[in-house]
């Protein structure tokens, strides 16, 4: 039986200790204090009832013994932790927070530091880590992979490397092992070698890039043999001096390891799929009272303050009080405006002008009604919040940084497309498949670590398992990553915020006000993304950006014109890893000139209604694993067989399409998620839907989602026993009579049903062929019996839980 011991961190820190053993981590989510260490107790006893430790991702560990340890502080304190636990499986020993104020104790944040005192006496004192440390470390272990897989997937061409790749990864390791001295990292001379570490290890990256997609290898033999073997030389060159330097002033941890290496999933609080929007009970009964308040016909409210402390969530119940469909109806005119700490009243103003479209001021008071909501945010009153967040950063792991640095590149409460962001993530390289799972599942699961942290807030998310569809960031939240995204440059800001190019900066959040010419000035630029509406026309020297690895350029509009240029500045980009043109209007061709991008491993091109060719060449890049476009007449379905790293597939069919090879998609053997949408028009009946189902999928394939379908049965491959594996299922839109077959049960999971009103079912007759399913989502469809919710609201899809 598992008991009510709870260990997931919300505040963790390092606490500076002689002990000869592992570190012990001050965590404030811990309601009990854990040694995995049994030659640290002074006395001990064993532990016969079976009792556990519920850990942050739901999974628990054996509590084998208890008693009591001595921590000898670095200040020559001791401090006696008694009642505590034995448990092997922990990875780091945790000193409970609350139990410590229970005795009297006090911690107070300063700075990157911790105070522990009892009395006004101080005890010891814990300690965060570097900032350049963060992304050092991050890098290090996939530049260690792509070595790795050079070596493996092009042994016959770069044996003359061999020994510099050998050499490289030796001294990677080795520092790596260094970075674990916490002690000394913050050493200035530390620093300084780190931040020019981290720059050449930029440079290793692009020379291993290059191993890996560079197919023309062998025309170019002798040339590209001499080049790169140079470039390895010096590189390991200046890497050696720098191992030097940090063995100096670094000393090499006892256990061998670096202080975050591979902890990321013992302590991760809650996961995405324990969000679920109806659970914020008391957000809910602010928003009702503040609605009532609105809605008073005896009296006319002009003005409501939310006030109160950074993350209590004002905006949250702004914003859920701004979208409600009552509130919406109640007032002619609603104005949503953000204000920050360094806001420009212009921009304010326009903002204004745009969303009442454009009217005057005297239109708009002859409109009616209009609301207000005002938020003014102390500065002094953040100070507090801002170092405990900065204490949750210090205590992500190195590769968590990374990603939550990403957000600095977009502006305040910005709503941040989830799979555009790990999509980013992907192309740097920030992350990458693992075991099963492919970069996408990693990427979410990274993002809902963050979520769980409470450092991400999620906007909108499936149903079915609690996937993130979109976020946004804490104004508060996001001034930390503009300061460590500064401090670790990657990106650099002006006093209002606002991001400013420089010859450092890596990032990019492109906007309508910046100049297209300065690009030509970043030429150390990796991610270049489009963060307003407004696209002007991108600077001709785009193509020089050599060691861009994510370009998303969509929902732009340029003309015809503009973007064939366009095309021919990114066809340079060789080392490019994400490309998005989706909602280009401009986007009539995808030249041949794609094949270049021998490195593109994510091409999204959905909503690109005039793209009508679609280049025979794509099949030449043959790392791609996720293709989307939404353009029927461009479609050829014969190409995509050649694909077979296809792990995401999104796709538009008609009659135009050619669809003539039955067994293309059988062909794609790691493809686990398909879309089909088969557009406005409808198909020509028998003889498409007998096309259909000869056209199967893999057989693995996991997620499915069916848009516009027009035929009364499925095709007969959308069956259990084909798709054994099939966990979730999406119909929209269709015309479907019915969506079982058969006597065999599906190992369905999630279910989304969607505008189907000839679909007739009864729910407790599915429910019996769907007996693994945990959630299903139901809305339009008229015809399906038995399926209720009590709380259900008209205007929301109806949800089953079991």
């Amino acid at each position: 039986m598992i008991s009510d011991l709870h260990i997931g961190m919300v505040t963790e820190l390092n606490m500076a200790t002689t002990t000869k053993s592992n570190d012990w981590w001050y965590d404030s989510g811990a309601t009990v204090h854990v040694c995995n260490d049994k030659t640290q107790f002074k006395n001990y006893e064993e532990v016969v009832n079976g009792q556990k430790v519920l850990m942050g991702n739901h999974d628990s560990a054996k509590v084998v013994g208890k008693g009591s340890v001595e921590l000898n502080f670095t200040s020559g304190k001791k401090l006696l932790l008694v009642n505590v636990l034995y448990v092997p499986e922990i990875r780091k020993n945790l000193v409970s927070a609350s139990l410590l104020c229970k005795k009297g104790y006090k911690a107070v944040l300063e700075s990157d530091k911790i105070i522990v005192s009892i009395n006004g006496l101080f005890v010891g004192k814990g300690k965060s880590t570097d900032k350049i440390m963060a992304s050092v470390d991050a890098l290090i272990s996939p530049l260690v992979q792509q070595l790795l897989t050079v070596a493996t997937n092009h042994a016959q061409y770069v044996i003359e490397f061999s020994h510099q790749f050998e050499v490289m990864k030796g001294r990677l390791q080795k520092i790596k092992v260094l970075l674990g001295d916490s002690d000394n990292r913050n050493k200035e001379i530390v620093q300084t070698t780190l931040a020019t570490f981290r720059d050449l290890m930029f440079e290793a990256d692009d020379i291993l890039t290059d191993c890996l997609i560079r197919e023309e290898y062998r025309k170019n033999h002798i040339c590209f043999r001499y080049q790169t073997g140079i470039k390895l030389k010096d590189i390991n060159s200046r890497m050696k001096e720098m191992e030097d330097i940090l063995g100096v002033h670094l000393k090499k941890p006892t256990d061998g390891s670096s202080s975050h290496e591979d902890d990321t999933e013992q302590f991760t609080r809650i996961t995405s799929q324990d969000y679920h929007e109806g659970d914020i009970v008391e957000v809910e009964n602010d928003v009702k009272k503040i609605e009532k308040w609105i809605l008073r016909e005896d009296y006319k409210l002009l003005k409501i303050g939310i006030v109160g402390m950074g993350g209590l969530g004002k905006t949250t119940i702004s914003k859920k009080i701004f979208n409600d469909t009552v509130v919406r109806d109640h007032f002619n005119q609603k104005i949503w405006v953000s204000v920050s700490s360094s806001f420009r009243m212009e921009v304010i103003l326009r903002s204004i002008l745009e969303q009442s479209g454009e009217k005057s001021v005297e239109q708009s008071q002859e409109g009616g009604q209009s609301g207000q909501i005002s938020a003014v945010a102390d500065q002094k009153e953040n100070s507090d919040v801002m170092k405990s967040l900065k204490l949750s950063y210090d205590a992500l792991p190195p590769d968590l940084k990374q990603c939550l640095l990403c957000f600095s590149i977009y502006p305040e409460d910005f709503d941040i497309q989830a799979e555009k962001l790990i999509h980013w993530w992907i192309g740097e390289g920030l992350i990458q498949g693992k075991d099963s799972n492919t970069a996408i599942e990693m990427g979410f699961k990274q993002l809902s670590k963050l979520v769980s942290r409470c450092l991400v807030e999620v906007v909108d998310a499936r149903g079915y398992d609690g996937r993130v569809y979109s976020c946004k960031m804490h104004d508060l939240v996001r001034d930390l990553t503009l300061e460590m995204a500064k401090d670790e440059k990657f990106c650099s800001f002006d006093h209002e915020h606002k991001q400013e190019l420089t010859q450092c900066s890596r990032w990019l959040g492109f906007t309508s006000e910046m100049d297209a010419q300065s690009l030509s000035k970043t030429p150390k630029l990796r991610a270049l993304l489009r963060t307003t509406n407004n696209l002007t026309q991108p600077h001709k020297n785009l193509g020089s950006l050599c060691s861009l690895r994510a370009l998303d350029l969509s929902n732009n509009k340029l003309d015809k014109v503009a973007f064939k240029n366009l095309l021919s500045s990114i066809s340079s980009l060789e080392r490019l890893a994400y490309l998005n043109l989706s909602g280009s209007k401009g986007l009539e061709e995808v030249p041949d000139s794609i094949r270049k991008l021998r490195n593109l491993q994510i091409l999204v091109l959905s909503g690109c209604t005039k793209l009508s060719k679609l280049s025979s060449s794509i099949t030449s890049l043959k790392r791609i694993k996720t293709a989307s476009q939404s353009n029927r007449k461009s479609f050829q379905l014969l190409e995509l067989g050649k694909l077979g790293e296809l792990r995401i597939l999104r796709m538009h069919l008609s009659k135009d399409s050619d669809i003539t090879s039955l067994d293309v998609l059988s062909k794609l053997e790691k493809l686990k998620v398909l879309s089909i949408d088969f557009g406005t028009e409808k198909l020509d009946g028998k003889s498409m839907q007998e096309t259909l189902d000869q056209l199967p999928p893999p057989q693995g394939l996991e997620e499915l989602y069916l848009r516009r379908y027009r035929h009364d049965t499925l095709p007969k491959w959308v069956n259990p026993q084909f798709l054994r594996k099939l966990v979730y299922l999406c119909i929209e839109d269709g015309d479907l009579f019915d969506i079982c077959a058969g006597e065999t049960t599906w190992n369905l999971e999630g279910l989304r049903l969607n505008l189907l009103p000839y679909l007739k079912k009864d729910w407790n007759i599915l429910r019996k062929e769907m007996p693994c399913l945990r959630y299903a989502e139901v809305s339009d469809c008229y015809q399906i019996d038995n399926f209720r919710r009590a709380d259900h609201q008209e205007y929301k899809p109806r949800i089953w839980r079991p």
